[in-house]
């Protein structure tokens, strides 16, 4: 049992000097960074002082307990409209004039039209008889 953790540290001493008796091996540089995040803790409640109240004590008797609201008398409110006459709106409706449909598809008008009329006249003695 002591042979087993003599064999055991002697392992750990070769281990820590590079292993296999390397002494070219540099030590690890480690570096530690350090960041914040956010954890869960359980912190007490701030203390609160209890401060002592102070009642007054009067040593006088109350005959009248004043009320909360004074009592309003509820007056009806008289409000004057003025009186509007209503007079009767008379509506302009233009007045349409039936007129007859005539089934005709054209209609009389008188238009003057030239007509040609031929009259004998006596020839002048030039150009033509």
């Amino acid at each position: 049992m002591a042979l087993l953790v003599v064999v055991v540290a002697a392992a750990a001493v070769a281990e820590a000097d590079g292993g296999y008796g390397h002494q070219t091996h540099y030590p690890v540089k480690t570096i530690v960074k350090h960041r914040r995040y956010p954890v869960v803790k359980h912190q007490p409640y701030p203390v609160v002082r209890r401060v002592p109240v102070y009642k007054p004590v009067h040593k006088t008797v109350v005959k009248h307990v004043p009320q909360p609201y004074p009592v309003v008398k509820h007056v009806p409110v008289v409000k004057h409209v003025p009186v509007v006459k209503e007079v009767p709106v008379v509506k302009h409706v233009p007045v349409v004039k039936r007129v007859p449909v005539v089934e005709h598809k054209y209609h009389v008008k008188k238009v003057p039209v030239h007509v040609p009329v031929y009259v004998e006249k006596p020839s002048s003695g030039y150009g033509h008889h």
